[in-house]
């Protein structure tokens, strides 16, 4: 049995996807008009099962509501003041939407709660956050899309 086969959400259609958001996705790619259909660029990129279902990664990159299929598919942030997991949390947000959504959600949190410290060079502030952006990036991608280890691969 296919991998795609598994992960395909079965109770649902190709109208549970929105097909303008993955056009956007083409043309900012370079993709659009490239291929012969965008139904089976969506089966070959395996966004799409055979018989046209969503697979989990179709919903969860193009999804119309992915959170509605798979409730699981979000980040719950917190900023939780001190170093106990105990304390109450001063902010607490449920990021939602498709992937690309969710990620940019998540940099906006952590840039709103992590520290950056500023200079005054001649009329204009500089800015030195914490943690480099390419870094915060690295992490939440690599939160939401876990890499196969060595073991997993092999």
């Amino acid at each position: 049995m296919d991998l795609t086969e598994l992960n395909t959400l079965i109770a649902r259609g190709v109208g549970d996807l929105d097909l303008d958001a993955f056009d956007d996705y083409l043309s900012q790619t370079g993709h659009l008009g490239v291929h012969p259909s965008r139904e089976q660029l969506l089966v070959n990129w395996r966004l799409l099962s055979a018989d046209r279902h969503p697979t989990l990664a179709g919903m969860v990159l193009f999804g119309r509501h992915p959170q509605r299929q798979l409730p699981f598919a979000q980040i719950t942030a917190a900023r939780i003041p001190g170093t106990s997991l105990a304390n109450d949390s001063n902010d607490r947000k449920d990021l939602t939407g498709r992937l690309v959504d969710v990620i940019e959600q998540a940099e906006r949190f952590l840039n709103l709660h992590l520290p950056v410290a500023h200079r005054i060079r001649g009329f204009e502030p500089e800015r030195y956050p914490e943690l480099p952006e390419a870094v915060l990036r690295e992490a939440v991608v690599t939160l939401v899309i876990p890499r196969p280890s060595a073991a997993e691969v092999t």
